[in-house]
This record gives structure tokens, sequence and C-alpha cells, in this order.
């Protein structure tokens, strides 16, 4: 036999390093999904303070046209304004409207 052939030794380090490249990659795409994602909650509720500025009185479909997203989209983050303390809703869906709450 022949020990010094070298057949073993470089297939597990090249699995080795392939391997530790693929986890690299997957944390690294983890990471930036989760700052993409936060950026665009961050942007989507900046955009719907603006708006509600701009009109207390609209709605979330008027939301969701606007801003091109789904109703479930607009209540997520309407969800996360109000338990940040910075969107009110007063009144009813028809004859309500929103108030932005500033914090001195």
């Amino acid at each position: 036999p022949d020990y010094f052939s070298g057949s073993g030794s470089n297939e597990t380090t090249q699995s080795t390093t392939q391997t530790a490249c693929e986890t690299d990659s997957k944390e690294s795409t983890v990471k930036s999904t989760v700052k993409s994602t936060v950026k665009s909650t961050v942007k989507s509720t900046v955009k719907i303070l603006e708006l509600v500025k701009e009109n207390p009185n609209i709605t979330r479909q008027e939301m969701a046209d606007k801003l091109g997203l789904s109703i479930e989209g607009i209540d997520k983050n309407i969800k996360k304004l109000k338990q940040s303390g910075k969107l009110l809703r007063i009144g009813g869906d028809k004859g309500g409207h929103w108030e932005i709450i500033e914090k001195p």
C-alpha cells in the first residue's frame, strides 16, 4: 500500500473548506435578508406616516395602493407603529381618522 499518495487528506481538506464556505455564504445571505427586511419595514412605516400626515382619513386600501403593498403588509406596519406609540386610530373604520403621536 502507498500510504503517502495523499488521496484521502486532500479530499477531506477540500470538503471541509467547501462546507465552511457554504456556511459563510448562508450566514451572509441570512444577514443581508434581515438587513433588507428591516430597511424595507422602516421605509414602509415612514411612508405610512407621511401618507397619514397628508391625509388623516386615508384608508388602509389607499395606503396599500399608493405604496404597492398588500393590505396584510399595511396592517403589519400599522401594528408596529401602534405598538411603538407613533400612530393611533380614532373612531371606526368608516368615520374614523389616524393621528400621529408626536413624543416630546
